[in-house]
């Protein structure tokens, strides 16, 4: 049976929840989105004999929804709407994805990235003192770095993401170059990402600093840390290995464009 969001009840919360227990590193999207975002989330749950099979999770907060699939999906296609999507998917359910959706739209790759994760145990700090939590005090010097990646980006929407997300920096002369974030926390995961370092300052250390920064915090809060790196971005993944993390799966990020009716 396929159940949606608003269908939810306890009984199937309460298997969500054992399923977040049983892999949070994999589930951390569906179990944060549903309770901090559900109005701009819809899971499409395949739901048999008490036991979730598969679902597909749509996030609408970002300008291109994106959409995560487990388990059992094939069922659960029919059921998506077919729009503008971003897709995490991994090796197992590429082939079902891509042929439910090559003759209904464009497919547009963008390759394989790696899900990485760090404990406590594994992690290499790197000059983490070095790094700074950054609050609304840093908003003009966060929205200027942040304008480097986005020209559209507004003074509000920057502030909106500084107060939304956990973002530490680091300066050099007091101009902010360096940042990463935390943009989902739990008590057992912190995702990691937005790590951006001004190309004017780069092969200095300052992007492994940050990322060091924001998951020691992540650490010391009692979770483990989070991230995604595209594979053949060889520099980025060889600092996260020095760090500790390493990697628990792979993932094929692709975007779909449907027909025009």
């Amino acid at each position: 049976m396929i159940f949606k969001l608003r269908d939810l009840n306890i009984e199937l919360w309460r298997r969500l929840v054992q399923l977040y227990k049983g892999d949070p590193l994999n589930h951390v999207y569906i179990f944060y989105d549903i309770i901090y975002e559900p109005d701009i989330t819809e899971v499409y749950i395949d739901y048999e004999d008490g036991e979730i099979k598969g679902y597909i999770l749509i996030y609408y907060g970002f300008k291109i929804p994106a959409a995560h699939a487990y388990g059992r999906i094939t069922g659960l296609l029919n059921e998506i709407p077919l729009k503008t999507l971003r897709f995490h998917v991994r090796e197992g359910h590429l082939k079902t994805v891509i042929s439910f959706l090559k003759n209904r739209g464009e497919i547009e790759e963008a390759g394989h990235f790696l899900d990485m994760a760090v404990n406590k145990e594994d992690f290499k700090p790197y000059f983490s003192e070095k790094a700074v939590p950054l609050t609304k005090k840093n908003l003009r010097d966060y929205y200027e770095i942040k304008r480097q990646r986005s020209s559209e980006l507004t003074l509000e929407s920057a502030k909106h993401l500084l107060s939304k997300w956990l973002y530490y920096g680091l300066y050099h002369n007091k101009k902010l170059v360096s940042i990463a974030c935390a943009y989902l926390r739990l008590p057992e995961v912190w995702v990691i990402g937005d790590v951006y370092t001004d190309p004017a300052y780069r092969g200095r250390g300052y992007a492994k600093t940050v990322t060091s920064a924001i998951t020691e915090r992540a650490l010391k809060c009692g979770a483990r840390a989070l991230l995604h790196v595209k594979e053949e971005n060889t520099p980025a993944v060889r600092v996260y290995k020095r760090l500790g993390y390493k990697t628990i799966g792979i993932k094929y990020w692709f975007r779909f464009t449907p027909k025009e009716a």
